[in-house]
């Protein structure tokens, strides 16, 4: 893989190439964006679940390492 970098403003939700870049307007390629700070429209998914309140609530009863077993042998 091939790397290049340049700093660019976003207008109008377009990112344009640099002048020696130009060969690259027709090609397919993967854009990593690294921004300095993050932006305050971007936020973080709100529905979120903290699973804390079910840590040590569950129980198994049985032989835990013959169900491993078990189901290693439905895989064959």
């Amino acid at each position: 893989m091939y790397a290049i970098e340049f700093e660019a403003d976003v207008i109008d939700g377009q990112i344009r190439l640099p002048d020696e870049y130009k060969a690259l307007e027709s090609t397919h390629l993967k854009a990593i964006i690294l921004i300095p700070d993050a932006p305050t429209a971007i936020k973080e998914p709100a529905n979120k679940y903290d699973f804390k309140d079910l840590s040590g609530k569950l129980t198994w009863e049985g032989d835990a390492v013959e169900a491993q077993r078990r189901i290693r042998d439905e895989w064959s």
